[in-house]
């Protein structure tokens, strides 16, 4: 499996002029941080999901205001802005 830390061995790896695979080198990180930033990606959408299943359950007391005030903060904040970033934080997808 590869981990962040092993990312950063392979990049160090493909910048040096002696190693034979550098796009192959490139292309495996590139694909790793992509699967890291879908999984941070997919953890907001259930949220948000979740967020507006308790909204839309007739008499659930969730006013539109909160269900905003909550989308919002989901969507404009830390774990989003790194989610959406090609270089997530370690473990950001299991906030």
């Amino acid at each position: 499996m590869i981990t962040e830390e092993r990312c950063i061995e392979l990049e160090t790896l493909h910048r040096s002029d002696s190693c034979p695979a550098k796009a192959e080198l490139q292309e495996l990180v590139a694909a790793y941080r992509l699967t890291q930033v879908d999984a941070g990606m997919q953890a907001i959408i259930l949220e948000a999901q979740e967020i507006l299943a308790a909204y839309i359950v007739p008499d659930s007391g969730v006013s539109d205001h909160e269900v905003i005030n909550q989308l919002l903060g989901l969507l404009d904040g830390a774990r989003c802005r790194r989610a959406l970033s090609r270089e997530p934080a370690a473990g950001a997808a299991r906030e």
